[in-house]
């Protein structure tokens, strides 16, 4: 049973109700003791390394990252699709990866990995909250909702 999904607003269900919580993007990661010293990397570095990518339902190799890079003219290796995000940067730590992920993901591990910057032109994109229509009036789903609201508008402060 599922009260309400946190997701990226390119997966909203049309049927379901929506609330923006806030803008996000996409920056490239790898291990803090990754091979590439350098803190920019140009597109040719980006596609030397094997990546990691998250899709919860494992079906997919493709991303948003690699739109932007047949924009390019390029491509990459997926290595290994994960379900989650937890999963990711425990692969992660184990060979040189990238993986582009979130912003804010990366804020609490900060001391674990390299954040690298890129010229890749990848769109920011929305994080939504999704909830069925039967909860729109439901006084503990209204709380929930405002709190997410509250939790992410605080961080977006700090």
């Amino acid at each position: 049973e599922v009260d309400v999904c946190v997701c990226a607003g390119e997966t909203v269900i049309s049927e379901l109700q929506t609330l923006t919580l806030f803008q996000e993007r996409y920056v490239c990661i790898g291990r803090k003791k990754h091979r590439f010293e350098e803190s920019f990397l140009p597109l040719n570095r980006i596609t030397e390394c094997d990546h990691l990518l998250v899709d919860p339902s494992g079906c997919s190799f493709v991303g948003p990252i690699d739109a932007a890079l047949a924009a390019a003219n390029v491509s990459r290796f997926v290595a290994a699709v994960l379900p989650t995000f937890s999963d990711l940067f425990r692969l992660l730590q184990t060979a040189d990866y990238l993986a582009f992920v979130p912003e804010r993901l990366v804020s609490l591990r900060r001391s674990e990995l390299k954040v690298f910057d890129t010229e890749l032109a990848v769109p920011e994109f929305e994080v939504v909250a999704m909830w069925h229509p039967r909860f729109d009036s439901e006084p503990r789903h209204i709380w929930l909702r405002e709190l997410l609201l509250d939790v992410t508008m605080a961080e977006a402060q700090v």
